[in-house]
């Protein structure tokens, strides 16, 4: 068998064909691809073909993938996307959000932290790029609920490693700024959406996100409780002021409790000493 480089003329990837066969297929699309068109098409490492066609293609795929939860492909081709149309809200935005998706325990952190800062500018260019109101209320839309699921799903990782592994040393202040990172999702969206786009259209989204944000501090008390340092306190400040930014946009709407859930955590915190003293009066 002898194979021969070529460009798919569907999605443009390098791929590699048998030169004895007719026909194949890509590798990267999954398209029937003619031995003989490709070559023909495939000219010093170029593909001559309509560039808009070509971007249509991949979005196809792209979405497709994305439609599936194919984290994989779909990271993959936005990040093919991104090449050539790097204003592309849904490029920029899911070649972030899908790398998130499929991180690890170790990694939260830092994919957190790459999710948070491209909330503003992937909001940017929403509101630069697509000037239709319906199609641009849709893209926000879209961008505010995936991003929400996404900060959750991180977040419900690193507690519940976090409940698992508690007692090990040093893992209150590792998965701390894991929480701490995930909460802030919620926040910097809620901002972005409030300082970028009509506050009074998006009230909902934006309270949900805020709202969010403050509960995953008031879930995350204990490990700011046992972790070194007074972060509990400054993370508690940070969550007020939320709920005060809450009543601001809408009087009418249901704030979290801030306080409730410390208590409860202080409690399974002090656990420890509790039992040791019942223990000493009833053993």
């Amino acid at each position: 068998m002898s194979l021969v480089n070529v460009k798919c003329p569907n999605c443009g990837a390098s791929i590699q064909l048998d030169d004895s066969r007719a026909e194949g297929f890509c590798s990267y699309c999954g398209s029937k691809v003619k031995l003989e068109e490709a070559k023909k098409l495939t000219i010093q490492g170029t593909v001559k073909v309509d560039s808009s066609d070509e971007l249509a293609n991949l979005y196809q795929i792209a979405r497709r993938a994305k439609d599936s939860d194919n984290s994989e492909n779909a990271a993959k081709y936005y990040e093919m996307i991104l090449i050539k149309d790097p204003n592309s809200w849904e490029a920029n935005f899911y070649t972030v959000y899908f790398k998130a998706m499929s991180c690890k325990i170790g990694e939260i952190y830092n994919e957190a932290n790459n999710v948070n800062n491209c909330v503003k500018p992937v909001l940017e260019l929403i509101k630069a790029n697509v000037k239709d109101p319906s199609e641009q209320q849709k893209a926000v839309c879209e961008v505010a609920d995936r991003t929400l699921q996404l900060a959750q799903m991180l977040y419900n990782g690193a507690l519940n490693h976090f409940n698992q592994f508690k007692s090990v040393q040093g893992q209150a202040n590792e998965i701390s700024n894991d929480l701490y990172s995930c909460g802030k999702i919620a926040y910097t969206l809620g901002d972005e959406i409030y300082a970028n786009f009509d506050s009074a259209l998006y009230k909902d989204r934006i309270t949900k996100a805020w709202s969010q944000g403050v509960e995953c501090f008031r879930n995350a008390s204990g490990a700011y409780l046992m972790a070194q340092g007074n972060i509990l306190e400054p993370q508690k400040q940070i969550a007020i002021q939320y709920c005060s930014k809450m009543k601001e946009l809408d009087p009418n709407v249901t704030v979290p409790a801030v306080n409730s859930g410390c208590m409860v955590l202080l409690a399974i915190v002090m656990s420890p000493f509790i039992a040791a003293l019942g223990w000493l009066l009833f053993g």
